[in-house]
């Protein structure tokens, strides 16, 4: 894995380079940095906006007893699309814009947590666009325990 990071970020930097290039020669020098500008200002405001509807849900499920693992990782998408967003180029922001799409970020963190190893009994989301896949390793769900309903009354007071 290591060893892919160096050429990966050479291929984005020449990627980024040669982009830059053509849009100068269309557009000219100032105009492609104002595009550039534009775009970083337009994903800031854009991932500050769906980053906090991200947080109002996780609050929410916080307040119903439910644990937001979905929006712990939509959280995380936006952040890394806001990153790419800063990063000055166009195919970088292109990505960081396709990170913004609510459909592309479910699809991804779906699939996520479909290869994701989970303990049986475990559902790290119960949001129903999100699908967990099996709950065990040979896909039969998780065996049912024993609940004991009941009161108490502390005495001590």
């Amino acid at each position: 894995m290591t060893k892919l990071l160096l050429p990966a970020f050479l291929l984005l930097a020449l990627i980024e380079i040669w982009l830059i290039i053509q849009v100068g020669a269309v557009l000219g020098a100032f105009a492609t940095l104002a595009l550039m500008l534009f775009t970083a200002v337009l994903g800031i405001s854009l991932v500050r906006s769906q980053g906090l509807k991200t947080l109002m849900a996780a609050q929410q499920r916080l307040a119903q007893g439910q644990a937001p693992a979905g929006e712990m990782l939509q959280g995380l998408l936006l952040a890394v699309a806001g990153g790419l967003l800063i990063l000055p180029g166009f195919f970088t922001d292109l990505l960081g814009l396709l990170l913004l799409q609510p459909t592309l970020r479910r699809y991804l963190i779906s699939r996520w947590l479909k290869a994701v190893p989970v303990a049986p009994g475990f559902t790290p989301t119960d949001d129903p666009s999100v699908d967990p896949g099996p709950l065990t390793q040979d896909g039969r769900d998780a065996p049912q325990g024993t609940t004991v309903d009941g009161e108490y009354e502390r005495k001590d007071r």
